[in-house]
């Protein structure tokens, strides 16, 4: 009874301390983004005219609800949503600049734009992010100053996307023109508000291959406080029209050739081939290549059979795997100009996928085209576009549900990315020799992420049909990368990625500086939930440990995931590289309260296993998708170890979980090395 009481006593105890330490631990979106901006320039927006300044008295009734400011030499004109009727004409106005808003300006927005515009003398057209901010009556008198209330939901936008500007109005709350350009540019009359400015810019932008590639600059910074984002859903069923001069494949029909690898799979074949014929339409043509490195002479018998039913060509080559390898080799093949690179374990669940893709392909700007991916008998989100983050490539949103929305529509819209995977993407024909196809020095992984970035370095852009979904059963063919000889290989193939694209190491133009991207949290998110700046200690008390003779025990319930462990200059990019290394990822111990135990980093070398005791850090990704464990939030860990305190050589990294009360001792170690040298 007594043990009882006193052990229920120290479990509260426990969670007391660990609630405390927690507490404050990551700062709110309104504390975070207030001290980013701390720094930047700001103008008073109160100081304003309303007036007249107009070429015509029919627009004097605009100027009326408009203001006009001006900032070192430049006039600019703001202009609400809501006082473009169907009237409305840019070319009475005198400004420099004419805004566009839905919301508050911020006081550091014209700053921003002027330096933008100076900056791209070529551009005519900016927009920028926004958050929604709470304003109390007399804020709102303040027009564009920065509110007392609290800021929360920002839109951190991507750069340039014609792919998802043709899809939905992405610019949202906030456009600014320069004010010349667009004075003979033709404003429909049948329509108002930001529907007239959305289908009058995509006149403007779609009109020829420099307007596309020259006019449209974006701010990465807040511009406006806004009220909701509705107007991000705002679609226009014929905006594909507008880009008509820059089609690449005017045929009237669909014709793409399909290029599949497999071994030993006519099942998964078969399955894929008949979902695939079922989605087509009617008069859309496809060839089959399927391109198979040796499968068994039983196997190869009855694949055969399975592609005498579809008329498919069958390049049977021996050979190790190797994807690129084989994708080039159906590629070769091919005699449409539209290429589809499709894994065998695809399942097509929607009718005119193909054709929904190929939609996107036709422009001249495309280059590769893939589409959101489901698991099996789910709706958990494998693949909705890939991010470039520090780490390196990343499936944002994968084990999402696609039954909610995240980040603004992202996983139900069309979305330019930096990547997508080659288990489903389509590209045409020539972009594809224009890159010389895959790099078949990457036989497994990151083949398709080095092909998407040489398709960004040629000048092309890459799309995500997230509107489309088709199932994916991943890795089924050549099984999981998760034995130790395949992680070194990840790693060596990585490495081997940013060698060749150092400009893109920890750059993506199309995921916001302010979005997280400090680890491998799959969710689309402000960087306040996790930095590892703020993460970061320093771990300098090393100590030997003899694991079984302390009684230590490895326990499969000790759940460790690594996300990085080697040179600390590989991840912050410091150009000065003292020495120091990196270890980040996150622990628990499943089916218990995680508040009654502590840390310590392992490091097992050849002769050695070292301790290294660690506070942790909150990683709120872990405790959302972990709901059914206790004290989770803290789980993440980011440790800097000096270079002097290890010798030369190969470290596999683990954790040792002890209790507080019993001392009970359970381990687990990763399959990840870190390199010492």
């Amino acid at each position: 009874m007594i043990k009882s009481l006193i052990k229920n006593a120290t479990i509260k105890h426990a969670d007391k301390v660990y609630a405390k330490s927690i507490e404050g631990a990551v700062p709110s979106y309104d504390e975070w983004i207030r001290d980013k901006e701390s720094s930047f320039e700001r103008i008073d927006m109160s100081v304003r005219s309303k007036g007249d300044e107009t070429e015509a008295g029919e627009a004097k009734a605009m100027s009326k609800l408009s203001y006009v400011t001006t900032y070192e030499g430049s006039s600019f004109r703001i202009v609400p949503y809501s006082v473009v009727d169907a009237s409305f004409e840019i070319k009475y106005l005198l400004e420099d600049f004419i805004i566009f808003t839905n919301g508050e300006l911020t006081d550091r927005a014209i700053p921003f734009i002027q330096k933008a515009f100076l900056e791209n003398p070529e551009a005519d057209v900016l927009y920028g992010d926004e958050d929604i901010a709470t304003l109390d009556a007399g804020d709102l008198l303040k027009y564009g100053r920065s509110v007392v209330g609290t800021r929360q939901d920002p839109y951190f936008k991507p750069e340039w996307s014609p792919n998802a500007f043709l899809d939905h109005f992405y610019f949202c709350n906030v456009v600014v023109i320069r004010r010349s350009s667009f004075r003979d540019v033709y404003m429909p009359e049948d329509v108002y508000g930001v529907r007239k400015i959305y289908r009058m810019l995509l006149e403007y932008i779609f009109k020829d291959e420099k307007s596309l590639r020259k006019s449209v600059i974006s701010v990465g910074e807040i511009l406006i406080h806004a009220k909701d984002y509705t107007n991000n859903e705002i679609k226009y069923e014929n905006a594909g029209r507008y880009a008509s001069n820059l089609v690449a494949v005017k045929n009237d029909k669909y014709k793409i050739s399909v290029v599949i690898p497999s071994r030993n799979n006519p099942h998964l074949l078969e399955q894929c081939l008949s979902s695939l014929f079922d989605s087509l339409y009617d008069d859309t043509e496809v060839e089959i290549i399927v391109v198979d490195n040796g499968s068994d002479p039983d196997k190869k018998q009855d694949i055969e059979e399975v592609l005498s039913k579809y008329h498919a060509i069958y390049k049977y080559n021996p050979m190790d795997f190797n994807f690129s390898a084989q994708c080039n080799i159906g590629v070769a093949e091919s005699k449409y100009p539209m290429v589809l690179l499709l894994n065998d374990d695809i399942t097509f669940k929607e009718k005119g996928t193909l054709e929904t893709m190929a939609d996107e392909l036709k422009y001249s700007f495309t280059g590769a085209v893939g589409l959101k991916l489901l698991y099996p008998n789910s709706s958990t989100i494998q693949h909705a576009g890939v991010i470039n983050n520090r780490i390196g490539p990343v499936h944002k949103l994968q084990f999402c549900d696609d039954r909610q929305s995240y980040y603004h529509g992202f996983n139900h819209t069309v979305q330019n990315v930096s990547a997508v995977t080659a288990a489903c993407l389509m590209v045409r024909r020539d972009a594809y020799d224009k890159v010389h196809g895959l790099d078949e020095t990457l036989k497994v992984a990151f083949n398709d992420v080095d092909f998407c970035f040489r398709l960004l370095e040629a000048g092309y852009v890459n799309v995500v049909c997230n509107n489309i979904y088709a199932v994916h059963a991943e890795s089924i063919t050549r099984g999981r990368d998760e034995d130790t000889k395949s992680i070194v290989r990840l790693n060596v193939e990585k490495e081997r990625l940013y060698e060749t694209h150092g400009s893109l190491r920890g750059y993506d133009p199309y995921f916001s500086k302010y979005l997280l991207a400090d680890c491998l949290d799959s969710r689309i998110v402000p960087a306040n939930e996790y930095e590892y700046k703020r993460a970061e200690e320093t771990a300098t008390k090393k100590t030997v440990v003899d694991l079984n003779g302390c009684g230590a025990r490895e326990d499969a319930c000790v759940i460790l995931s690594m996300e990085y462990a080697d040179n600390k200059s590989g991840f912050s990019f410091d150009k000065e590289d003292d020495g120091s290394y990196l270890v980040q990822g996150f622990a628990y111990v499943a089916g218990t309260n995680n508040a009654c135990y502590h840390k310590l980093l392992l490091l097992r070398g050849e002769l050695q296993t070292f301790s290294l005791p660690i506070n942790g850090c909150v990683r709120n990704d872990v405790a959302l998708s972990c709901t059914d464990q206790v004290n989770v939030e803290k789980s993440g860990f980011c440790v800097n170890i000096p270079g002097a305190e290890l010798k030369p050589g190969n470290y596999r990294v683990g954790i040792l979980m002890t209790k507080k009360m019993s001392k009970e001792k359970l381990y687990a170690f990763s399959n990840k090395y870190m390199v010492v040298k």
